[in-house]
C-alpha cells in the first residue's frame, strides 16, 4: 500500500487516517482491520544575509553570502530565484565550484550559498543603486518560503584595487587527534568591494577554509570597500601514523578578483602527544605520563568529569581542576 501527501491545501503536522480491511476469500467470516495514520512532515526555515550595500565598480563582481537555516526536523531542498533585478545574478555553492539553482539543507542544520552579482560596464553611473530580491522556496511545501533583498551601489570606475592579508594566528602546536583554527584577516583598501578567491596548497594533513560564522567550507569571500573581514583555516591533526614533533606546512592563497593580485600566507602546525587523566576504578584516579605532566607520583589532581578523556580522545574535552591532594601509593 502506498500513500502520498498532497502538495497543496496541507499544513505542517496535518494527518489523515484510514482503516484497511482484510477479508479471507476462503472464509468470508474471517476479517481483520488495520488502522493507518499518515502525518504530514513539518517544514520550516529562514534565510539571512551576512552583509549588504556593497559598492562595486562597473564590470566587477562580488558575492553576497546568504545562509539558509533549516529549523525543523525534516531534510529539505530549496529552490532559489531572484526578482526585480536588472543586472545579472548567479547562484553559487559555498565551495565556489559550480552554479546552482537549489540548495539542500539537512534537518536542523544551516548551509551557506553565494549570490554573485556583476555590475554592467555600460548604462550605469557612480552612485546608482540596484536592489534584487532573493527568494527561497521549500521543494516539499511551496507555502514555506522566505526572501531577502540585496542592495548594490555602483562605485567609481577609476579606483585602485589594493588589499593586504594578515595572519592573525601564529604557527601553533596542536595535540594529535584535535583540530585548530588559524584566523586570517583581509583588509580591502579599495573603494570597490572585492571578491577574494581562497585556496590551500601543500601539506598532507586535512584542512578546511571556513567562514567567520563557522557554517560552511568556503572558497571565496567578499570584503566591502575600505573594510576588513576574517576567515578561518582549520587544521585536523592526525591521530595515527604520526609522531609528536611532526610538522605540516601549507600555503594559503588569497587572490583578488578585481586585480588578479594574490597574497600567500604560510602556516606550519606541529603535532603534540595528547596526555590526559582517566578513572582506573571508582575509588581512585590514575595519572598517565606523570613525568611529562610534571606531577608528583604521590599527588593526585582532582578534575571535573575526566571520564571521557584518554590518549585516543577525538574531541576537545572541557574540564576544570578542582584541587590537588596528597595520597598514599595504591597497591593493586
Amino acid at each position: 500500500m502506498a500513500a502520498s501527501v498532497p502538495i497543496t491545501n496541507v499544513s505542517n503536522g496535518d494527518n489523515d487516517s484510514i482503516t484497511l480491511s482484510v477479508l479471507s476469500k476462503g472464509n468470508p467470516s474471517v476479517t481483520a482491520t488495520v488502522p493507518f495514520v499518515l502525518t504530514a512532515a513539518n517544514y520550516a526555515f529562514n534565510m539571512k544575509k551576512n552583509f549588504d550595500n556593497a559598492k562595486i565598480s562597473p564590470e566587477k563582481s562580488a558575492v553576497y553570502e546568504l545562509q539558509i537555516n533549516n529549523t525543523d526536523s525534516s531534510n529539505d531542498t530549496y529552490l532559489l530565484s531572484t526578482l526585480d533585478s536588472n543586472w545579472t545574478y548567479i547562484f553559487r555553492n559555498a565551495a565556489d565550484t559550480q552554479n546552482i539553482t537549489s540548495l539542500y539543507v539537512p534537518a536542523n542544520m544551516s548551509q551557506e550559498f553565494f549570490v554573485k552579482v556583476t555590475v554592467p560596464l555600460y548604462g550605469v553611473s557612480e552612485g546608482d543603486a540596484e536592489t534584487a530580491t532573493v527568494k527561497a522556496v521549500s521543494i516539499h511545501k511551496a507555502s514555506v518560503k522566505d526572501q531577502v533583498t540585496v542592495n548594490t551601489i555602483v562605485a567609481g570606475t577609476f579606483n585602485t584595487a589594493s588589499f593586504r592579508a594578515i595572519k592573525e594566528t601564529m604557527d601553533s602546536t596542536v595535540n594529535m587527534g584535535r583540530s585548530f583554527d588559524y584566523h586570517i584577516d583581509i583588509d580591502n583598501m579599495s573603494v570597490s568591494a572585492d571578491m577574494f578567491h581562497l585556496s590551500i596548497s601543500g601539506g598532507s594533513w586535512n584542512y578546511g577554509i571556513r567562514n567567520q560564522n563557522d557554517v560552511s567550507n568556503i572558497a571565496c569571500l567578499t570584503v566591502l570597500g575600505n573594510s576588513s573581514r576574517s576567515f578561518v583555516v582549520r587544521v585536523y591533526v592526525p591521530l595515527v601514523n604520526i609522531n609528536s614533533g611532526d610538522t605540516d606546512t601549507i600555503t594559503v592563497k588569497i587572490e583578488s578578483n578585481n586585480s588578479g593580485f594574490a597574497s600567500n600566507k604560510s602556516i606550519t602546525t606541529t603535532a603534540n602527544q595528547f596526555y590526559a587523566l582517566s578513572f582506573a576504578t571508582t575509588d581512585f584516579i590514575s595519572i598517565t605520563h606523570q613525568n611529562e605532566l610534571n606531577i608528583d607520583p604521590m599527588t593526585v589532581e582532582v578534575w571535573i568529569n575526566p571520564i571521557s578523556m584518554s590518549t585516543t580522545a577525538s574531541e576537545n574535552p572541557i574540564v576544570s581542576k578542582l584541587n590537588s591532594v596528597y595520597c598514599r601509593q595504591y597497591e593493586p
